[in-house]
């Protein structure tokens, strides 16, 4: 297979502007009229001949030879973490919305707020469940106090409940201190843990908005939430349903 490399005046031109440099052998060039070429054949004679074919396998070595630029790649600055970032202090929650008068619950759903379609899934949630029923939302303190963490304990005291359910990693972390640092949340699902300062038992499970994100993970969810039930059923559970919560959306 043969490419033509016999190049015109304006591509020639095109290629100068961009500035390429065009190599080619001296068969490729254009070739003169054969009425024009025959004088010029003529008054040349065996060493101009030889002159020119060496002039032109030299020029072709030096075409070969010559290196090809190639420009370095492109390499983006690494931008460095700020420290105070690095240092930022943990977010800490307390609950924003405790019942104005005290009762005790089979089960708190303990997350952080819901709005849209994930309040809308929440309730349809709370809809498979029985008991006394009062969902806390948490909020970041104003302060990021190191006695936040005894603020949300003291406020669990107000709403004592058999079973506290932990709506997503956060609340997890926030329920269970440490020992939900140090695990996968994943891990953390499919097993009744004990709160510290508490009698009530935690159950983890994935937030409203983990479920739009990850709709397969609504199985997990049903199965959480049936050990939820079970465990607050096994510790004298009531089966009348009461649901105290502040949602704004019900979907029927």
């Amino acid at each position: 297979m043969t490419t033509n490399l016999v190049l015109d005046p304006r591509q020639r031109a095109m290629l100068a502007e961009m500035g390429v440099r065009v190599w080619l052998p001296s068969d490729t060039l254009p070739k003169a009229n054969s009425a024009e070429a025959a004088p010029a054949q003529a008054n040349q004679g065996p060493a101009s001949t030889l002159r020119q074919a060496q002039g032109e396998r030299e020029a072709g070595a030096n075409a070969m030879s010559l290196p090809v630029r190639r420009e370095p790649p492109l390499r983006l600055p690494v931008l460095d973490t700020p420290p105070a970032a690095a240092n930022a202090a943990p977010t800490r929650y307390v609950i924003g919305n405790l019942p104005t008068q005290p009762a005790a619950f089979d089960l708190v759903l303990l997350g952080e707020p819901c709005t849209g379609d994930a309040e809308r899934l929440l309730a349809n949630m709370m809809k498979t469940l029985s008991g006394n029923i009062f969902v806390a939302q948490m909020v970041a303190a104003q302060n990021h106090a190191q006695d936040a963490a005894t603020v949300l304990a003291d406020q669990l005291v107000q709403i004592p409940a058999k079973v506290i359910v932990a709506l997503g990693p956060h609340a997890a972390k926030a329920l269970l201190g440490e020992a939900a640092t140090a695990v996968p949340f994943g891990k953390l699902r499919g097993f009744a843990h004990p709160v510290e300062g508490l009698s009530s038992q935690a159950i983890a499970t994935y937030h409203p908005l983990q479920l739009l994100r990850q709709p397969r993970a609504k199985a997990q969810a049903w199965t959480d939430l049936q050990l939820a039930m079970k465990v607050a059923k096994a510790r004298g559970g009531a089966d009348k349903v009461a649901i105290y919560t502040p949602l704004s959306a019900r979907v029927d």
